[in-house]
C-alpha cells in the first residue's frame, strides 16, 4: 500500500495462463475508485520487481526485464 493507493500482486494458477503473475494499481480520485493493470509477468520475480518499485521498495533484475 502506498500513501494514496493500493498495489495488488495477483497469481492465476490455472493451466491455460501464459503470464500467470500480474500487478494492478488501485486508487481513489474524488468519489471514484480507479484501477489499472501495470503489467503481466511470466515469473513471480518480475511481478515482485514492479510491485516493489510501485511501493517504494527495491528488487534485483529478473528474467522479465529481458522478455
Amino acid at each position: 500500500m502506498t500513501e494514496d493507493s493500493l498495489v495488488v500482486l495477483t497469481h492465476d494458477p490455472s493451466d491455460n495462463a501464459i503470464k500467470d503473475w500480474a500487478v494492478a494499481h488501485v486508487g481513489v480520485r474524488g468519489e471514484f475508485f480507479y484501477h489499472r493493470s501495470e503489467h503481466q509477468y511470466f515469473t513471480l520475480q518480475g511481478a515482485l520487481k514492479t510491485f516493489c518499485e510501485l511501493t517504494g521498495d527495491s528488487y534485483d533484475d529478473c528474467m522479465d526485464d529481458y522478455c
